[in-house]
């Protein structure tokens, strides 16, 4: 069970897609999240430069270097040793939703691939992205597609090159 308070209300996370990590909206969530979050800035290069992570929470979020968050990585329980995220998911979606049931409810996706082998657990997914104007919604099914394992939130301008 994820370590938040009793208090926290379901958010909206694709609304912080695009925002400073100090938005007041945001700190308000941050700050009623009982779990210590995890920061560490990344050598890479890429658009992420610091990532901020709330295992318990079952979020990810990644930061450029003005931090702005470019992507929220929402995980069902056990994917990547997160716990499952207890809120709502955006659009009525819920981890329990298959792929036909993600497609019926946000109709056809942009962009569809798979199989694909995972690169940190080497497990077979299939995923989905739906694109608008203000984020991105990436859904990675397993491999029966018979549930969601993670949803991904992404700044459009933050995709990819092969996948724009």
């Amino acid at each position: 069970m994820a370590k938040v308070s009793s208090e926290q209300k379901d958010v909206e996370l694709q609304n912080f897609i695009g925002r400073h990590i100090d938005d007041p909206e945001l700190q308000v969530f941050i700050r009623q999240i009982e779990e210590e979050p995890e920061a560490f800035n990344l050598t890479l290069e890429g658009p992420d430069k610091e990532v901020i992570r709330l295992v318990e929470l079952g979020l990810q979020i990644s930061l450029d270097r003005k931090k702005k968050i470019n992507t929220i990585f929402v995980f069902a329980d056990g994917v990547q040793g997160y716990m499952e995220y207890p809120y709502t998911l955006p659009n009525g979606l819920s981890f329990k939703k298959s792929r036909d049931e993600a497609i019926s409810l946000l109709g056809q996706p942009t962009k569809m691939g798979g199989p694909v082998e995972g690169a940190l657990d080497r497990e077979i997914f299939y995923w989905d992205r739906w694109d608008s104007e203000a984020f991105s919604l990436h859904l990675r099914y397993p491999k029966d597609k018979k549930s969601i394992l993670m949803l991904t939130l992404i700044r459009p301008d933050r995709l990819p090159d092969e996948e724009r």
